[in-house]
């Protein structure tokens, strides 16, 4: 039986306590991007994942944090997923091809978001995902501080996931035990079947090499569908 998502209070632990490490690291804002395929910062910090378009996560070292969307789809899906109820529009996060939107959305630019949450104009900025960050996002961002100076902040949030809240543990622990088993069984009857281990997932490959299995299979997070791998050795 699944898990239900984690619950609001979890979303806003793991904010609390990035802010806690901003303000040890004296440093006013993190500013985080995410895509479809590259979209931890995004999901660990609001719990919304940036299927059509892209997304930032804006987090001040006081106050609550936004989250920025590309267009009228994302914002959508956001306002249905996000943990983070401060969800603005910005232009630049749109898809490549993006379509005419109906109905109009207004977007706005790093340079009115960034004071607007922050407060103030910030002087320090730390950048998660820093080398991803696209350019024409980047060249916004330093337009809403002209003077700040920008720090590279992916271990800042490290820091912070590498600290599990007792929130989150039931659901690593059962995603743990669930494997284990499945594994011990295959080393056990390494003639099994694998559909027959993993019933609800469909296996995409499975080829023998040497001694291991690559498998690679498509998972379910909410309705959003992301592709996985697993090594198994014997």
């Amino acid at each position: 039986m699944r898990r239900k998502s984690l619950e609001e209070s979890e979303y806003r632990r793991r904010i609390n306590a990035l802010q806690r490490v901003l303000k040890e690291e004296e440093i006013d804002v993190l500013i985080g991007y995410s895509s479809e395929c590259e979209s931890a910062t995004s999901r660990y910090l609001s719990g919304f994942w940036p299927f059509f378009d892209f997304s930032a996560v804006i987090v001040p070292k006081e106050g609550p944090p936004a989250l920025i969307t590309g267009g009228p789809e994302s914002l959508e899906f956001a306002r249905g997923f996000s943990r983070i109820r401060d969800i603005r529009v910005n232009p630049l996060l749109v898809e490549t091809s993006a379509p005419e939107w109906v109905p109009k959305v207004s977007g706005q630019s790093f340079s009115s978001i960034i004071p607007d949450v922050c407060g103030c104009v910030p002087k320090r900025v730390g950048v998660a995902n820093w080398n991803i960050f696209p350019h024409l996002l980047w060249e916004d961002l330093k337009k809403a501080s002209p003077k700040a100076e920008y720090v590279q902040a992916d271990d800042l949030l490290l820091r912070v996931q590498s600290v599990k809240g007792d929130a989150e543990i039931p659901y690593i622990v059962e995603a743990f035990f669930s494997n284990v088993s499945r594994l011990l069984l295959l080393d056990k009857n390494p003639s099994i079947s694998i559909k027959a281990l993993y019933p609800s997932l469909l296996v995409l490959k499975d080829t023998n090499i040497g001694s291991s299995f690559i498998i690679f299979y498509p998972k379910q997070t909410s309705f959003y569908p992301k592709t996985s791998s697993l090594l198994i050795d014997h």
